[in-house]
């Protein structure tokens, strides 16, 4: 008996023995420990009573007067109860009767921790769920093999189709015009092969309606296991928006066509008095009449800016492929930018030259827009530097100015459509903010990347690269891959 008491001393989680009136025998350390309980308030006493009787828990006294009594042995009873001494303990009871000496062990396993954390996730499913029953967004989860397998009540709000009725739809791909259904299924079996990878696109969907509602789509594969084969989709129904910017689309459309034709005019008309102010010997109409022609050059370069991003946005631009001496064109470029420059000193640094497949008035505009920038942002300095380096499958250009620079968290959006950095004096620069936004879409078009490397007050590095040998792609690929084709840092 002493051995056995000795053993019951050491077990770390808290024991009773108790006699076949349920009165306690003993009680090991660990019980004392855990429930703050002395032997002389133990001991002796009903179980039912001890700590002034917290312990009397029906889930217990069920236990020991009639589960026990039948089975003899009980493991993995579950027992939560709230203690006003120490708070709720979530408990496993294992009991045994031992008929040959009338006692019955009874050991105690802690589980509140592993209960608190199931109860907490419970609550977070719980969560989740509420936020997804009451989204206004349709949200679904659909199979590799396009069946539906969940959909949010939602749907019916966005797309006209009841929960049922959506679900029971053979593939909801099905919905989608032909014209569009190629990308969005090649996303979706994109998706499909990389877990926790999601993706956007735009496209159009039948509403049940029968009428074509635009849809802005999020697909994320959230499985962490590869063996289940599942995609979460949300539907979000952007027809409005979409509407909206078809008419601002129009409008600018027109407005730069009206505005190209008039000021084409003007500048015919200033080139023409130049000359004749010039043969008259008026050197300062000359001087009046170069500067007016200077500003109808910006002046066309912001329509044609409009008109770009325009076509940008419709899916209109339109790229002239062919081979060209990449460093060639970059000199080219410089040599007509310093000509109207008299500020600013441009130095080129070019690497080994190479023929490179792409557009090269595209990539010409782009470096042009570069250039630009570069002597708009740094009127403090005096010099930029222009320069290039290449391998076997890419050229890469930089231009770096000694400027104002940009702040850290304005990086991440200088390629965005309308986007000027702000800050101290900032406004003071002219612009519309299209400059940045179509040259990414020009490199990315070529299949190559942008970035910018600044510092404030120390100036910045715009870079990008392209393929020697052009990676074709679409327009329509610009829709889902918005989140790659624009880097704030080089990765």
């Amino acid at each position: 008996m002493i051995h056995a008491q000795d053993i019951i001393e050491i077990i770390r989680e808290p024991f009773l023995v108790l006699d076949s009136a349920l009165c306690v025998v003993s009680a090991n350390p660990a019980f004392y420990r855990v429930f703050q309980a002395t032997k002389k308030n133990t001991v002796g006493k009903l179980v039912y009573e001890l700590g002034n009787q917290q312990w009397n828990i029906p889930k217990l006294k069920k236990l020991l007067e009639e589960i026990l009594p039948k089975k003899k042995v009980t493991k993995d009873f579950k027992v939560v109860h709230n203690f006003p001494s120490i708070g709720e303990k979530a408990m496993l009871l294992h009991a045994r009767q031992i008929d040959n000496v009338q006692l019955i062990l009874l050991a105690i396993e802690d589980v509140t921790e592993a209960h608190l954390l199931a109860a907490s996730g419970l609550q977070n499913k719980l969560f989740f769920q509420a936020l997804i029953e009451n989204s206004t967004e349709a949200i679904a989860l659909v199979n590799a093999q396009g069946r539906v397998l969940y959909c949010s009540p939602s749907t019916e709000s966005v797309m006209g189709f009841s929960q049922e009725e959506f679900i029971k739809l053979p593939n909801p791909f099905e919905l989608v015009p032909p014209d569009d259904r190629k990308l969005v299924t090649k996303l979706f079996q994109e998706i499909l092969k990389k877990p926790g990878i999601s993706t956007q696109v735009v496209y159009r969907i039948r509403h049940k309606n029968t009428k074509l509602v635009w849809i802005e789509s999020i697909m994320t594969n959230l499985m962490k296991d590869p063996s289940v084969m599942a995609v979460v989709i949300n539907y979000r129904d952007v027809t409005e928006r979409k509407y909206h910017e078809r008419q601002k689309e129009e409008f600018i459309g027109i407005a730069s066509h009206e505005l190209k034709t008039p000021v084409t005019s003007i500048k015919g008309y200033v080139q023409v008095l130049q000359k004749r102010m010039k043969t008259e010997g008026n050197a300062k109409a000359v001087i009046f009449l170069k500067k007016m022609d200077a500003q109808l050059d910006k002046l066309t370069r912001l329509i044609g800016d409009l008109l770009d991003s325009n076509k940008i946005e419709g899916g209109r631009l339109i790229f002239d492929e062919g081979e060209y001496d990449f460093n060639a064109l970059v000199a080219d470029i410089v040599d007509e930018m310093q000509q109207t420059t008299s500020t600013h000193k441009l130095i080129t640094q070019l690497g080994p030259t190479k023929k490179v497949t792409g557009d090269r008035d595209r990539i010409g505009q782009v470096i042009t827009n570069l250039l630009s920038n570069a002597i708009k942002y740094s009127l403090l300095s005096t010099e930029i530097i222009i320069s290039s380096t290449a391998d076997k499958k890419t050229v890469t250009l930089s231009v770096a100015d000694f400027g104002k620079g940009i702040a850290a968290e304005q990086q991440r959006y200088i390629f965005d459509r309308f986007y000027r950095s702000s800050g101290e004096n900032h406004h003071t620069f002219g612009g519309l903010g299209l400059g940045l936004y179509i040259s990414a879409e020009i490199i990315w078009r070529h299949g190559g990347k942008i970035w910018v490397e600044s510092e404030e007050n120390k100036g910045s590095t715009v870079r990008f690269s392209v393929p020697i040998k052009k990676i074709a792609r679409k327009q329509s690929d610009c829709t889902s891959h918005d989140h790659e084709k624009i880097k704030g840092t080089h990765e």
